[in-house]
């Protein structure tokens, strides 16, 4: 699920340099998606591809995620404005599904960063997102980036989301790193340490780094123990 953070409008600021490297990058993400999706794109696919590419090329160029950033570079205002009216259009169309435009996308990404690491070593947080939602995060780590994969928005206060939000989220996970790399590892703060999240890392072959509580109760091999007693090793929080 996604929605968008408020946004305040258009933008008013353009720069030459920015026209150009965007239209280099547009060009570029274009041919990759071609590649990617194995087909030439038509019809109203092909119009929604290309808001998805332009978006792309925004994000690249202009380094940032606001709506309005993303539009900049446009020659005139009204021709800002269209776009930006385009874009949040695009947002939320009930036809931009994540199974057609995102998850081709998010595996491709991992598949990178497996062959380049040797591992795929996740984090998982929640925070603030704009002035009324929250957002449920899981990010691979590229380098010294944390690169987002999966992530569910809600409106609300600020607060921990529910152990049940954090198992679907990493379902949601689990789907796209199939037979892509055996050794993943999970990283987190304390509010994911949920017994029922940890079998489910378990059974997905996860490894984890989990911080908690000292006085958090283990069971291992029928031993009850506080956490603090725990030295380390492979699967300890």
């Amino acid at each position: 699920m996604i929605k968008k953070a408020a946004d305040t409008g258009p933008p008013v600021r353009y720069h030459a340099a920015f026209l150009k490297s965007q239209s280099f990058c547009h060009k570029t993400i274009e041919s990759a998606l071609e590649k990617l999706f194995e087909a030439p794109f038509e019809g109203q696919t092909a119009r929604r591809f290309n808001t998805m590419t332009r978006l792309t090329a925004g994000l690249l160029t202009g380094q940032e995620v606001r709506i309005s950033e993303l539009t900049t570079g446009q020659s005139s205002d009204i021709k800002s404005l269209s776009e930006w009216k385009k874009t949040d259009r695009w947002l939320t169309n009930k036809w931009i599904d994540t199974q057609t435009y995102y998850h081709p996308i998010a595996q491709k990404v991992l598949t990178a960063v497996a062959k380049r690491e040797g591992r795929l070593v996740f984090t998982i947080d929640g925070s603030q997102f704009g002035p009324v939602c929250e957002v449920l995060i899981i990010s691979v780590l590229q380098g010294k980036k944390a690169l987002p994969i999966v992530w569910v928005v809600e409106e609300g206060a600020k607060g921990h989301f529910s152990q049940q939000a954090h198992r679907q989220l990493l379902t949601s996970l689990l789907n796209l790193v199939v037979g892509i790399v055996s050794q993943k590892v999970l990283l987190a703060d304390g509010e994911f340490d949920g017994t029922g999240l940890l079998a489910d890392l378990r059974k997905a072959g996860f490894d984890w780094v989990i911080r908690t509580s000292l006085d958090r109760k283990l069971k291992s091999e029928g031993d009850v123990f506080a956490a603090h007693q725990v030295s380390g090793g492979v699967n300890a929080v």
